[in-house]
C-alpha cells in the first residue's frame, strides 16, 4: 500500500491531477448542457443520458489512456526509472503498485462521474429503482472492464517508453475502431468492450444483444495476456 501512496504523491505534484479532474467533470457538464439546450420533447434528463452515454464512456476511457501512459512513461522520459530499479524492491511489486493506483483512480473517477450525473438526474428528472440500478451497473461494470483493459495500454507504454507515441497509438486505435462499438462485431476489438457494455447498461432503445459472459471472458483473457507481457517488458534489462 505504501508504494501505491508513493505513486499517488507523484501525480499530485504534477498537472495530471487537473487533467483527471477535467475529464471526470467534463461529461457531467456536457450532460447538463445537453439538458439545457434540448427541445421539450427530448428534455427528460435520463433520456439524454441514455442517448449520449457514449460521451461518458469516451471521457472515462480517454482519461484512463492518458493516466496509464503517464504513470508508466514519465519515469522513463525523466530517466528516473533507474532509481526504482536499484531500490531493494522487486520490479513486479513496482509494477503492481502502478496497477493498484490505476485501479483506485479508475473506480474513484467512475463513482464520482456517474454519482454526480445521478444526482443531477434526481434534481432534474424522474428517478426510480430501475434507473438507479442502471447507473450502478454502468458505473461498476465500466470501471471493472476498463481496469481489465489497462494491461494492454500499459504494455504499449512499456514498449514505447514515450508518452506522446504511446498515447498516439492508443488513441488512433480507439478512433479508427470506435464505429464498431455500435455493431455486433465489437467483440473483435477488446478495447471497445467496456464502452459497449456501459452504454448498453444505460440505453433504453436500440440496445445491442451483448453476450455479457463472453464480453467479460474476452477482456479477462486480454487482461491476463497483457499483464504477462507488461511484466516481461518491465523486467527486461535495459
Amino acid at each position: 500500500m505504501k508504494y501505491i501512496t508513493l505513486e499517488l504523491r507523484k501525480i499530485k505534484k504534477t498537472s495530471m491531477s487537473y487533467i483527471i479532474f477535467l475529464f471526470a467533470t467534463l461529461p457531467i457538464l456536457l450532460m447538463l448542457l445537453l439538458h439545457i439546450t434540448s427541445d421539450e420533447i427530448n428534455k427528460e434528463f435520463y433520456t439524454i443520458i441514455a442517448n449520449y452515454s457514449v460521451i461518458i464512456t469516451m471521457c472515462l476511457f480517454t482519461v484512463s489512456i492518458i493516466l496509464a501512459n503517464y504513470i508508466i512513461t514519465r519515469e522513463y522520459q525523466e530517466s528516473t526509472i533507474i532509481y526504482l530499479f536499484i531500490a531493494p524492491v522487486s520490479r513486479k511489486k513496482i509494477l503492481a503498485s502502478k496497477f493498484g493506483l490505476l485501479f483506485l483512480i479508475l473506480f474513484t473517477l467512475s463513482i464520482f462521474t456517474y454519482g454526480c450525473i445521478f444526482l443531477l438526474n434526481v434534481m432534474l428528472g424522474e428517478v426510480n429503482s430501475d434507473i438507479f440500478a442502471r447507473y450502478v451497473a454502468a458505473c461498476l461494470s465500466g470501471a471493472f472492464l476498463f481496469f481489465l483493459l489497462m494491461p494492454l495500454i500499459v504494455a504499449i507504454a512499456l514498449w514505447r517508453k514515450n508518452f506522446i507515441s504511446s498515447m498516439l497509438i492508443s488513441l488512433v486505435m480507439l478512433i479508427f475502431t470506435s464505429p464498431f462499438m455500435f455493431t455486433q462485431n465489437f467483440y473483435a476489438f477488446p478495447h471497445l468492450i467496456p464502452m459497449a457494455v456501459s452504454n448498453n447498461m444505460l440505453m433504453t432503445d436500440n440496445k445491442l444483444d451483448i453476450n455479457y459472459p463472453l464480453a467479460f471472458l474476452i477482456l479477462a483473457l486480454v487482461g491476463c495476456l497483457f499483464t504477462f507481457v507488461s511484466v516481461r517488458l518491465f523486467e527486461k534489462k535495459e
